[in-house]
């Protein structure tokens, strides 16, 4: 018993016993469909490529996760208490000097700013409360000098860094 082989059309047909394996036509025609080796592999090394990019901030994001997070603390904390100073200011219209611990800004109400102990702290009172800002020793305040009725200016201290801030009134 014999089988037909594969071939493309207008080739003749090689007979082959049953069994045998049948002889392969390498004509553009009867290509086979799928991947090759090399087409493989590179599929494989792009894949690589990108997974590494993803996977590569994770070691570090892990690292931060078992770092203190006072430093992140300190950092929020004197951003906000830059924040709070900033807006008390912009809401006054007139500065008093009461001593290098303590002005008073004027305008729709009365704040008083006082420097804590070695100024490590800030304390604003208001007619409707008081709020301490504690800056977790990442910024430390200088004593307050008055440049003029709208301007005080005082040192603050910035992890050893000495920076002069200019407090003005009105927006």
């Amino acid at each position: 018993m014999t089988r037909p082989a594969r071939c493309l059309k207008g080739f003749p047909p090689v007979a082959t016993p049953v069994g045998a394996p049948r002889p392969f036509c390498a004509s553009p025609g009867n290509r086979r469909h799928g991947f090759t080796l090399i087409e493989l592999m590179i599929v494989i090394a792009v894949l690589a490529i990108a997974l590494q990019g993803l996977f590569a901030p994770i070691p570090q994001l892990l690292g931060w996760l078992k770092t203190d997070h006072r430093e992140y603390l300190a950092q929020e904390a004197v951003t906000t208490g830059f924040t709070v100073l900033h807006q008390a200011f912009r809401r006054a219209r007139q500065v008093r000097w009461v001593s290098t611990d303590e002005v008073i800004c004027l305008g729709e109400g009365e704040t008083r700013l006082r420097r804590g102990p070695g100024g490590k702290t800030l304390e604003l009172v208001r007619p409707g409360g008081r709020v301490c800002l504690d800056f977790l020793g990442a910024a430390v305040f200088g004593p307050f000098q008055l440049v003029d009725d709208h301007t005080v200016w005082g040192p603050v201290f910035l992890d050893g860094a000495k920076i002069p801030m200019f407090w003005r009134c009105g927006p």
